[in-house]
């Protein structure tokens, strides 16, 4: 098979791979962004982000070089930087992109992204000069998805990518720093575009496009977690919204409602309270003294903690008077100190009451 139709069967690969996921599919195409712009973050095309970019040149260690170039009105002398090629009526010029070569440049990209070989700012605008990608080995770009990862990485767009000693590569990374992936990218030489396919690969947590030279990138396509959105995301077993409830499925994204009626983890049933003797468990709610439910530690629930009903621990002291035998009572009429046999009922005696109270022998 020729290199022609070797990499249009990879483009034809690659929109096929990606419609498959066309619901969830988001792109960052670079758009909106005055050439010269360092970029530090960018969003997807549905708004999940911020994803966090860096490049990196060594001749610049420590600063961020990830910057916009316009192909579309190429400058710093760098043609081969322009879409489309100039066969097909754009700026561009280069071999690799001219029309019926196997990485022809046949389409406007607007804004790419390059790692620029220089930082000068000489109006003081906040933008590159004269931006230019670099030629250095290790010249790198950087995404950063932990803000909104795991997502899924399914590829970008590559240009003028020369390097051949050092062959340019990808790396993805889960959340660890453990490497996922590596794979080496075609050289798709002076001007020269290709898509790129990354398997539509999961977990992605850090993606490292490693130039090794000149180059630029564009329409980074990556499918983010989002919880309900009816998507099998990575580290789900099914999407419905709920993480906690015992369909199968786990890492849905919400928590437990309490009360909602739904058994979520750890709970063995969900009726709003956590405390009770109903088999229900992490229910999450405390009890609630007097409402009648019969909650971990009380025997019975009447509102009195201290009524000799056989019920304990019902949260409320003793009313004297109240007519209830509290703990520590025999009987309970109000009185503390009368004859009637009724101890520790709370209330002095009052003399000429008709009540014959401790100490006296009548009381009129």
């Amino acid at each position: 098979m020729n290199m022609r139709k070797m990499y249009a069967r990879l483009g034809c690969c690659l929109a096929l791979c990606w419609s498959t996921f066309a619901v969830a599919q988001e792109t960052v195409d670079f758009e909106g962004l005055p050439a010269g712009t360092i970029v530090t973050q960018v969003f997807g095309s549905m708004g999940s982000g911020p994803v966090n970019v860096t490049g990196i040149n060594a001749d610049f260690p420590g600063e961020n070089t990830a910057t916009i170039f316009d192909s579309n009105n190429p400058t710093g002398g760098d043609i081969d930087l322009g879409t489309p090629h100039a066969t097909f009526g754009g700026p561009g010029i280069g071999v690799a992109g001219t029309a019926g070569m196997p990485f022809q440049n046949d389409t406007a990209l607007n804004n790419i992204l390059i790692v620029d070989e220089n930082l000068v700012d000489a109006d003081n605008d906040g933008l590159i000069d004269d931006p230019d990608d670099t030629t250095t080995v290790g010249a790198e770009l950087r995404f950063d998805f932990s803000e909104i990862g795991p997502v899924t990485v399914l590829g970008f767009l590559l240009m003028d990518v020369e390097s051949i000693e050092d062959p340019a590569r990808v790396e993805m990374f889960d959340g660890a720093n453990n490497l996922i992936t590596s794979m080496v990218l075609p050289q798709v030489g002076d001007n020269g575009v290709a898509p790129i396919d990354l398997g539509s690969t999961s977990g992605v947590v850090f993606l490292n496009i490693i130039l090794n030279g000149s180059g630029a990138i564009d329409n980074l396509s990556f499918i983010a977690s989002r919880c309900g959105d009816g998507n099998v995301d990575p580290g789900e077993q099914c999407d419905d919204g709920n993480d906690d409830d015992n369909d199968g499925c786990r890492n849905d994204c919400t928590e437990p409602v309490c009360g909602d009626g739904i058994v979520d983890d750890g709970e063995q049933c969900d009726d709003g309270n956590d405390d009770d003797n109903d088999g229900c468990r992490n229910d999450c709610t405390e009890p609630a003294c007097g409402d009648g439910i019969v909650d971990d530690g009380e025997q019975c629930d009447d509102g009195n903690d201290d009524d000799n009903d056989g019920c304990r621990n019902d949260c409320t002291e003793p009313v004297c008077g109240d007519g209830i035998v509290d703990d520590g009572e025999q009987c309970d009429d109000g009185n503390d100190d009368d004859n009637d046999g009724c101890r520790n009922d709370c209330t002095e005696p009052v003399c000429g009451d008709g009540i014959v109270d401790d100490g006296e022998q009548c009381d009129d």
